[in-house]
Formats: structure tokens, C-alpha cells, sequence
């Protein structure tokens, strides 16, 4: 397939520029939509109150802590706990955005 130098290698459909990149291209739009800013935002709080947790059971517990894998399991557990929450992954279960976090997105 022929790309132009010109034209939005994302979405081939559009002018590229900063702005058609950031917001109206199709491809971008699945990255800032509303289930994604809302799992974006649950991922981001959980990547803070794993911090919190792990830094204090440290401090506080003589706890040896975990590695990286077992903490970004953690993360993912609470961030599909709570989008799964939201009106917007109603239809969806915490399983599903547990076990396939980008998945549910699009």
C-alpha cells in the first residue's frame, strides 16, 4: 500500500499534522475514548496506590517486597476493579478487562 508524505500514516484518511494526530484521526480517537480515558485513569491510579502499598508494607511491615511482574499484576487487578466499575464497561466483566485490558477498549 502506497503511502503519501503527506497524508496520516495512521489512518490514511486525512492531512497529517500535530493536531489531526492528536484528535480527529480514527486511530488516535480509540486511544482517547471514553473507555479509555477512563482505563488510563484507573491505570494511573493503580500504578499510584501500588506504589503507596508496597513502599509502606516496606516500611512498616519488615515486608521483602515484590518484583515487577507481581506489582504490574497488582496494578491490573485494581484498574479492572475499578473501571469495571464505570457505566461505560457496564456490559463488560472485571474478568474480561482483568485477563484483556486494551481489548476492551476498542
Amino acid at each position: 500500500m502506497y503511502l503519501s508524505p503527506h497524508w496520516c500514516a495512521l489512518c490514511n484518511k486525512a492531512g497529517e499534522s500535530a493536531d489531526h494526530l492528536l484528535l480527529p484521526c480514527p486511530f488516535s480517537l480509540k486511544l482517547w475514548g471514553k473507555k479509555a480515558k477512563i482505563l488510563w485513569g484507573s491505570l494511573m491510579q493503580a500504578v499510584i496506590w501500588n506504589l503507596w502499598l508496597e513502599c509502606n508494607r516496606r516500611i512498616f511491615e519488615d515486608y521483602k517486597g515484590v518484583g515487577v511482574v507481581e506489582s504490574w499484576d497488582r496494578v491490573k487487578f485494581w484498574a479492572a476493579l475499578w473501571a469495571s466499575t464505570s457505566l461505560a464497561f457496564k456490559d463488560i466483566s472485571y474478568p474480561t478487562i482483568m485477563h484483556n485490558l486494551l481489548a476492551v477498549v476498542y
